[in-house]
């Protein structure tokens, strides 16, 4: 008999840790591609910075958790100084929840993730 799974993703929300309000990561149509990564629908502006973030399951943490991606411009070019203190976020263990703790310069958010998948299994006997 031959398996082959495959595990989908039907739902997947943010919640600010510190606002609690909730984001949908699946609304959009350029939402990404659930199962290798998911934009967070709104780009951030600070300043002449535009900062996009995403859930990239193809870079996963120790505990096979994503890794939320930050892409940053500055003025349309892409910034890339100390790149390697924003970068990458892991999920960390913080106040009694997993969260991603993401920040660059005074801009800071805490997010939880939330993911339901669905398991879809298909056999074949011989």
């Amino acid at each position: 008999m031959k398996y082959f799974t495959e595990m989908d993703i039907v739902a997947a929300k943010i919640t600010n840790s510190d606002t609690q309000e909730e984001i949908s990561l699946l609304d959009r149509e350029d939402r990404g591609k659930p199962g290798s990564y998911l934009f967070v629908p709104q780009e951030v502006t600070l300043g002449n910075f535009r900062i996009t973030l995403r859930f990239d399951w193809s870079a996963l943490d120790e505990k096979n958790d994503p890794t939320l991606d930050a892409d940053i411009t500055r003025n349309g070019e892409p910034y890339k100084r100390d790149k390697d203190k924003w970068h990458h976020t892991y999920r960390e263990y913080e106040s009694g929840a997993w969260i991603y703790h993401f920040k660059f310069r005074e801009l800071e958010f805490r997010f939880k993730l939330g993911i339901t998948g669905q398991k879809a299994i298909t056999a074949v006997a011989r």
